[in-house]
């Protein structure tokens, strides 16, 4: 405890008088503190001191002052005591308190009275939701259709009847005639180029380079020899009649 003493108009010897009953003062107040009992120091400012009714709270939301949670100067897990503010941890001077506070209020730079207290964080229950009511089935409403009309038979009308006018058969072709017996290799060609010069209804004659193949390549399989060409039978009487006789078949020989 501090005392200022203001002293006006004394004397010298007023003034030793003074200093020494301040002096005598000042022993007997130092004696009497060497026996006294020191009371204990009060809770840090803002605790109550019963941390059994604190609430725990999210560390980055602000106390009912407006500061955040610190944990230089606050405790540790954060918890909210009934006064609104963050509880202070045990041992901290007032001096650091003041610091980190000013700090946290330059920080947050809104004034404390504006911010709101600190809510706990409390667990919402679960409502369960009810159930909607099943929807009744709509049973459909049937309608009677009317019957369709009974389809009419058509009515039938004989048609006359055309006499039909019979068709002229075409005239049968000439019949070939047979080949000669004993014919050689000469009357053999003679035999090949009227048939080469005479036209059926189209205009195709009817004996050409591709039929002749067709007949080399079946007398190549009658007498097992194979020949390149119908010029190559010259020399075989046998198979010069056999050529004649297959083309004569074949409704080709003239």
């Amino acid at each position: 405890m501090k005392f200022d003493l203001v002293i006006k108009d004394a004397s010298g010897e007023e003034l030793a008088q003074v200093f020494a009953a301040l002096g005598a003062v000042s022993r007997a107040a130092s004696a009497s503190m060497s026996t006294a009992v020191i009371p204990p120091m009060p809770a840090t400012a803002g605790d109550d001191g019963d941390e059994s009714s604190d609430t725990p709270a999210v560390v980055g939301a602000l106390d009912g002052d407006g500061l955040p949670h610190d944990n230089r100067i606050h405790s540790e897990p954060a918890k909210i005591t009934t006064k609104g503010v963050w509880r202070k941890k045990r041992g901290v001077t007032d001096q650091l308190v003041s610091q980190v506070e000013a700090e946290l209020r330059a920080r947050v730079q809104q004034p404390a009275t504006t911010v709101a207290p600190v809510q706990p964080v409390m667990q919402q229950p679960q409502v369960p939701q009810a159930m909607p009511a099943p929807v009744a089935a709509v049973q459909p409403v049937y309608t009677p259709q009317p019957l369709p009309p009974a389809p009419v038979a058509p009515t039938y009308v004989p048609q006359p009847q055309v006499p039909q006018m019979p068709q002229a058969m075409p005239a049968p072709p000439p019949p070939m005639p047979m080949p000669p017996a004993g014919i050689d290799f000469q009357g053999f060609m003679q035999g090949l180029t009227a048939g080469m010069q005479r036209r059926d209804a189209n205009g195709n004659p009817f004996i050409d380079g591709a039929y002749l193949a067709t007949v080399v390549q079946t007398l190549s399989t009658a007498f097992g020899r194979q020949l390149s060409a119908i010029t190559d039978i010259q020399n075989d009487p046998q198979m010069i009649e056999y050529a004649v006789k297959v083309i004569a078949a074949d409704g080709r020989w003239q």
